[in-house]
């Protein structure tokens, strides 16, 4: 009997010590969905976006203004309308993305990110993409 329960006891040490240390790099407790980073280079400043679902305009991001910054990225869809207050006018851009779930480990969970990043309709006048194509580096669209 004694030898049964230092088996058993030995393999769930086992067993815990294998969950213990199949933990990951990136783990901090959120499952952050990705971002793209905007630069503006079209004179003048943005002052706000908001993206458009089933045609309906959703509130402004929040930190959205100026000429650098992010904008999160709904990794349930495949497309998303931004559009764009600037003190040029009004502009939108609509892009595309093929979302990425990944499931790191239990420790982590799931990590999400998104890769083909292209550029549908855009009323600015040029739009070029830069980064991606991995977890570790975001896209960044550059417009004017």
């Amino acid at each position: 009997m004694l030898k049964k329960l230092n088996i058993f006891s030995s393999i769930a040490i086992l067993i815990a010590m294998m969950i213990y240390a199949s933990g990951c790099d990136f783990c901090d407790g959120t499952s952050q969905e990705p971002l793209i980073e905007i630069i503006y280079q079209g004179g003048g400043a943005i002052s706000s976006v908001y993206a458009v679902k089933a045609g309906e305009s959703l509130p402004p991001i929040t930190g959205a203004s100026g000429s650098n910054f992010n904008i999160p990225i709904d990794v349930n869809e495949t497309s998303v309308t931004y559009n764009f207050e600037t003190t040029q006018g009004n502009k939108s851009m609509q892009i595309y993305y093929d979302p990425i779930t990944n499931l790191e480990s239990f420790e982590c969970g799931f990590r999400f990110a998104i890769d083909n990043l292209r550029i549908g309709s855009t009323t600015f006048n040029s739009a070029s993409i830069t980064g991606g194509g991995d977890f570790s580096v975001d896209y960044q669209i550059t417009i004017q």
